[in-house]
């Protein structure tokens, strides 16, 4: 996708009109319409407020990733955590997970990942 669909998709997520978008980041709905069309491209200050706006990454306007949110460092420790966490309650607080229950968490990460992509 480049980035005039990108943004399209993004504002319409919101439920936002060109209008309204052109409104929260200060150019007109002429100018959202034609970033949108791919006639202009906005420049690195505006393309930040976009992301701000639109709630997303500035690589995923880009076409960069196709994740509009990159996973923090935060999230993926409270991931592993939560693992330990579970993998204690299973198995007997400090004794390693099983193998099946390893499998287990991983089809389900994997699962929630391949729906996280999908979006």
């Amino acid at each position: 996708m480049k980035f005039g669909d990108r943004l399209k998709k993004r504002r319409e997520d919101k439920e936002l009109t060109q209008q309204q978008l052109g409104k929260l980041i200060n150019v007109s709905d002429a100018t959202i319409n034609r970033y949108e069309r791919d006639l202009r491209e906005p420049g690195i200050e505006t393309i930040k407020l976009l992301s701000r706006v639109l709630d997303c990454s500035t690589d995923y306007l880009l076409g960069l990733s196709d994740h509009t949110r990159p996973k923090t460092l935060k999230e993926t420790e409270e991931i592993e955590l939560d693992f330990r966490i579970a993998a204690s309650k299973e198995d007997g607080y400090g004794q390693a997970p099983s193998n099946e229950l390893k499998r287990f968490v991983q089809d389900i990460v994997k699962e929630e990942l391949d729906k996280y992509k999908r979006k």
